[in-house]
């Protein structure tokens, strides 16, 4: 392993075990509290939630990986699978938990996915579940569970401007739908970073930043409004944007929902 990876994780891993090992109290003080570190190609991954200082409230929650992430990857021919892709699962500071997110997935797609000439480029999928693990395991999106998929939920649980286009529902995922006003590549442009929201048997199921490897080793500083919907089926904290940084100093990626509101649920669980 290289020196700089072996620097990298060192510090990264310091970083997070002083975190975690430190008390809620004194890490809303210092404005963070962190979820377990997970390896992923020769660097690490990691969740947060950061608050606001002066009210203590919860502001942002992201997930940051080490630039030493984006090496050592799986290749395609590395994943058995007709569709290849690498999934890691991060546990998320218990601040947060329920409210609505349950855990983050991070899908590492080498080759893309479906469909083709849109999504066929080497990039990861930042899942932040609101179903749990047990959930979203059982989900195939073959046969009855397709409808399940498939159930929309009521217009005012989906945010403003987003469609469910044809063959975007996907095992053990939900389905997806999107913002064309917000996704070049859907109308001939350049596919760089797209924010998803996913739904399963007629309910929210997920908020996903979708980034391509290469726009992330352009060592972005990009940021994004997200739209919201007119109703919440869960009480918790939502995005109303989304950003993806690098940050030079600790050479690190950091992809995150921000300027979080807190929002009752419209009908009961």
């Amino acid at each position: 392993m290289k020196a700089r990876t072996i620097g990298m994780l060192a510090l990264s891993g310091a970083i997070v075990s002083a975190a975690t090992t430190a008390s809620a109290c004194e890490n809303c003080k210092k404005g963070f509290v962190f979820g377990k570190p997970v390896a992923i190609g020769n660097g690490m991954a990691f969740t947060w939630v950061k608050f606001n200082k002066a009210t203590k409230k919860i502001e942002s929650v992201g997930i940051t990986m080490t630039e030493t992430a984006l090496e050592g990857l799986p290749k395609a021919s590395d994943i058995k699978s007709p569709i290849p892709m690498e999934m890691w699962d991060l546990e998320l500071p218990k601040e947060i938990q329920g409210l609505p997110y349950d855990h983050v997935e991070i899908d590492w797609n080498p080759v893309g996915h479906p469909p083709a000439k849109i999504y066929d480029k080497p990039h990861f999928d930042f899942h932040f579940y609101t179903i749990d693990s047990v959930t979203q395991q059982k989900i195939t999106a073959a046969g009855a569970d397709l409808k399940r998929c498939l159930k929309k939920p009521d217009a005012k649980f989906v945010p403003a401007g987003y469609i469910l286009p044809p063959d975007t529902s996907f095992p053990k995922m939900g389905t997806h739908w999107i913002n064309p006003a917000t996704a070049p590549e859907l109308s001939g442009g350049k596919f760089t970073s797209t924010f998803i929201y996913g739904t399963y048997n007629g309910r929210t199921a997920f908020w996903e930043p979708m980034i391509t490897k290469e726009f992330l080793e352009s060592k972005p500083a990009f940021w994004q409004k997200i739209a919201p919907p007119k109703a919440y089926d869960t009480t918790g904290y939502y995005p109303t944007s989304y950003s993806v940084k690098y940050n030079a100093d600790r050479h690190e990626f950091s992809v995150s929902l921000n300027g979080l509101v807190y929002r009752k649920a419209s009908r009961a669980r």
